[in-house]
């Protein structure tokens, strides 16, 4: 069955970072030991590096349309489930369930105590097949989801830890491949209710490996990262007629395989972005390494602004303006 629930968009490619929030570290992703502390030397020669792992750090919490994050997918599947009819008996035959656009979820639902309805410790694989919840945007892989809290009243909310090993999502241009796990809240005054939010978390670590026509990295999100995001159906944009506001922020380490090491990503001011925008069209984060900093502060739902602070002395010495799909 579906819910109406609203989750908090997560956009393109940040799918998978999104279904990750689901996954809360039950598996490793990036495996080794967490950094205590940033270790990368910010300069002119790796800003970028740092400035498009920062992003992927923003975007992927709160990650990923076609996971569900935006309407159908992983979160929403769990809230469908915990929702849903009574089941009898502890192991489920699979349910098949088209995607908005194309494609299919195959979900199995375990009921551990037999209690014939979702409790905590029950257990929901999703599978998705060429799953296109945005168009233009496909799914394929598995997830494993363990309930960690399950309220359905008014007010409501659905917990779980989420892991895999093969979830990948792409376009035409991008391949964004997520691989461990992170516990993620989603909490709305009802079931029916138009605004919501998420809070995602990183237990052990959340990798993922991205491909662009810009840039190849693996961008991983350490123990402690977390992601909360909140989402207004009814707020309007300037102008405009279509409602849906998103609005994230995410702070944590990161490591980025092409900087070689840690960064500390930290959000100044809130992502804020439209259902109607490509990208956000406000927000601001600053990436710290050992030495070094960049500050991104978005101008448009088109560009970014990137500052270098290369010394570290607090003051943004060199700027340069950069569009979004040079970031993601």
């Amino acid at each position: 069955m579906q819910t109406s629930i609203r989750v908090p968009a997560v956009r393109p490619m940040a799918l998978c970072a999104s279904i990750s929030l689901a996954l809360a570290g039950c598996g490793g992703g990036g495996g080794g030991s967490t950094p205590a502390a940033p270790t990368v030397t910010v300069s002119t020669t790796n800003q970028d590096t740092v400035a498009r792992a920062g992003m992927v750090a923003l975007q992927a919490g709160v990650l990923g349309a076609s996971l569900g994050v935006a309407g159908g997918g992983s979160p929403t599947a769990l809230a469908a489930a915990a929702a849903g009819r009574k089941r009898a008996a502890a192991v489920q035959p699979p349910e098949v369930e088209n995607c908005t656009v194309s494609g299919s979820t195959t979900t199995v639902y375990d009921d551990r105590d037999n209690s014939g309805t979702a409790t905590l410790g029950d257990t929901a694989t999703i599978t998705y097949d060429d799953c296109v919840e945005v168009p233009g945007e496909v799914m394929n892989g598995t997830a494993v989801a363990v309930y960690s809290q399950i309220q359905l009243g008014t007010p409501f909310s659905i917990g779980a830890r989420i892991t895999t090993n093969d979830l990948v999502t792409q376009t035409a241009t991008h391949r964004v491949a997520a691989r461990g796990g992170f516990d993620f809240l989603i909490s709305a005054p009802s079931l029916l209710a138009t605004s919501s939010t998420l809070r995602v978390g990183v237990p052990e670590a959340l990798a993922l490996a991205i491909t662009t026509p810009m840039y190849t990295d693996t961008v991983t999100l350490r123990a402690g990262y977390l992601l909360q995001s909140s989402y207004d159906g009814t707020a309007l944009p300037p102008g405009g007629s279509i409602g849906g506001l998103t609005s994230t922020t995410a702070n944590g380490l990161v490591d980025s395989t092409v900087a070689a090491g840690t960064v500390s990503v930290s959000t100044r001011q809130p992502f804020d972005q439209y259902d109607i925008d490509p990208y956000p069209r406000s927000g601001q984060f600053e990436v710290f390494g050992k030495t070094g900093a960049i500050r991104a502060t978005v101008q448009s739902t088109s560009v970014v602004q990137i500052e270098l602070d290369a010394d570290g002395n607090g003051t943004f010495e060199a700027s340069k303006t950069v569009s979004w799909s040079d970031l993601f």
